[in-house]
């Protein structure tokens, strides 16, 4: 129904590759990594962008949907990190 659904795309991967078909499958896998990546990149956009503008609980969700996606990405964890040694009202420091 969404074909742009990324867990579609990695299931058919499975799918296929069990079915012994491995060219079929690439494609999906393939697939499903260019829209993983492409919302990696936009939620690390987003969470800067965020940080910029001095709202860092909004930052934090956008990092947090980053490290479900890529939670290996060593930046966004120290990100995290450091926002959650914030006192809760203060300011997002520069």
């Amino acid at each position: 129904l969404d074909p742009d659904l990324v867990e579609a795309d990695q299931a058919m991967a499975r799918l296929l590759d069990a079915q012994a078909q491995p060219d079929a499958a690439r494609v999906h896998a393939e697939r499903a990594a260019a829209r993983v990546d492409s919302r990696v990149a936009s939620h690390r956009s987003q969470a800067a962008t965020l940080l910029e503008r001095g709202q860092p609980l909004a930052a934090a969700a956008h990092l947090h949907q980053l490290l479900r996606l890529d939670p290996q990405d060593l930046a966004a964890k120290a990100e995290l990190e450091r926002l959650q040694t914030l006192p809760a009202n203060a300011p997002y420091p520069p």
